[in-house]
Formats: structure tokens, sequence, C-alpha cells
């Protein structure tokens, strides 16, 4: 009887446990966005899906994309992605080969997290709590 209720109930909740882990720390993650970015289409309160796989499978980032990355302190900060590696911008010096210019500055490629994708929700801390959900934000594409 025992080994039974391990198999019915125990097995299939650890597996889903195992798989939910695998999913959120190799595939795709949620950020909360702090304050607004206008210039990557964020509101503050945002909350923001990651596809962390982006970084290290054969794609590359493309200009325009919106990043989520390490900072020097260990923050994470969301940008938009300037220029490529290699890119003369302006009468600057290129962007290094390992770096990429975002709307923060020179970014190593060592600290992008992922891509991100999409709003999954977004909360109004202003609002009074009846309306704090924007519902219009839900699953909302990121460009």
């Amino acid at each position: 009887m025992p080994m039974r209720i391990f198999r019915i109930y125990i097995l299939p909740l650890l597996v889903a446990a195992l798989v939910l882990v695998l999913v959120r720390s190799c595939l795709v993650t949620q950020y909360a966005v702090g304050k607004s970015l206008p210039e990557c289409h964020l509101l503050g309160g945002d909350r923001v899906l990651v596809l962390r796989y982006h970084s290290w499978a054969f794609s590359k980032f493309e200009k325009g994309d919106v990043v989520a990355h390490t900072a020097s302190d260990g923050s994470l900060v969301l940008s938009g992605i300037v220029a490529l590696p290699g890119t003369q911008v302006g009468k600057a010096q290129p962007v290094p080969a390992d770096h990429y210019l975002t709307t923060c500055g020179l970014v190593p490629d060592s600290a992008l997290v992922g891509r991100v994708s999409a709003v999954s929700y977004s909360v109004d801390a202003d609002a009074p709590w009846y309306r704090s959900l924007r519902t219009d934000r839900f699953f909302k594409s990121i460009p």
C-alpha cells in the first residue's frame, strides 16, 4: 500500500517539481520591472518573461532586442540593444567583440541573461487594489 501511494501521489509531484525547476533555471524565468523604461516599452510593475536559452542557443541577440543583464553590483537590469559587437557607432571606437552597446552602456556578453519576450502581467502599485491589474498588458509581446 505505501508503494502505491508513492507511485500515485508523490512521484508525479516530484517529477512536476523537477520539470518546473529545469524550465525556470534553463529556459524561461520571470522578472519584475522596477521603474518604467519607455524606450523598451515597459512600465513599472510589469512582470516580464525572459528567454534564458537565447543567450546560449545558436541564435544571437539583434539590434533593438530588449535584454536582461546583470550589472556590476549584481542587480538585474533591463535595457535595449543599441549596437552589436564590432559595430562602429558614430566616430567612436567600434563596440568590442565580446560586448553589446545597450541603453545602459557597454555590457559584456557574459553578463547577458536573456531576451525579454513578453509581459506576463502588470500591476500598478499606485492604483487601488481592485484596479491594480493592468489587463491590457497581459501577455503583451515586446517589440
